[in-house]
């Protein structure tokens, strides 16, 4: 029986890190990194939301070649990364019999189907919709057959409300999209300055 764990923390707290030395402590064999690198959005209009997301894309585009680089714990990994939410979910269903496998940027994943149908629908549906393709996600992960499975995510929406209900109902999103995460795995990690603050089973 495989392991399965959630590592969600803030920006730059050292999830992709932590995801690695778990990996490390649970097996011993080649670990295979998928990373959903975002792009930017296609919309007509320029919601704070969209700047948001534009700085995200950016900042992941300039640090995608050095990202993993730097948090690497284990020299024999292999690192794939994916733009598009199709296609990732292909990339996972191609490396299922890697012995360790960690899908990090789970929540740019998400938001890229969050934006998508943020294009066609009111932001209290668009989430929901989101929601619902997210399941797509776990399909092809019951179909792992390696040791560790360990999904990466980031956590959001400590601050004050935002006033535009496109990310309100984005925050509110992300929260139940990471509770799905949590329900999937049989561990969670929380990540807070490069160091695991609490664990739950």
């Amino acid at each position: 029986m495989h392991k399965t764990m959630l590592v969600i923390g803030s920006a730059y707290s050292g999830k992709t890190s932590i995801a690695h030395s778990l990996c490390s402590a649970t097996s011993e064999l080649d670990t295979t990194l998928l990373y959903f690198a975002p792009q930017a959005p296609n919309t007509s209009t320029q919601t704070s939301l969209d700047w948001h997301w534009r700085d995200i894309t950016e900042n992941d585009r300039s640090r995608e070649g050095t990202l993993i680089q730097g948090n690497r714990t284990n020299p024999m990994s292999q690192e794939l990364s994916s733009h598009d939410p199709d296609s990732f979910l292909n990339l996972i269903s191609h490396n299922l019999s890697s012995q360790a496998l960690i899908l990090d940027g789970l929540n740019l994943w998400w938001a890229q189907l969050y934006l998508k149908n943020l294009g066609k629908y009111a932001p209290e549906h668009a989430y929901r919709i989101a929601l619902e393709e997210g399941q797509r996600l776990f399909d092809p992960l019951s179909a792992f057959k390696g040791q560790t499975l360990v999904m990466v995510s980031q956590e959001m929406g400590l601050g004050m409300p935002p006033r535009a209900s496109s990310e309100r109902f984005f925050r509110q999103g992300m929260g139940l999209w990471n509770q799905c995460l949590g329900q999937f795995c049989a561990e969670s990690y929380w990540v807070i300055a490069g160091k695991i603050a609490s664990i739950a089973k």
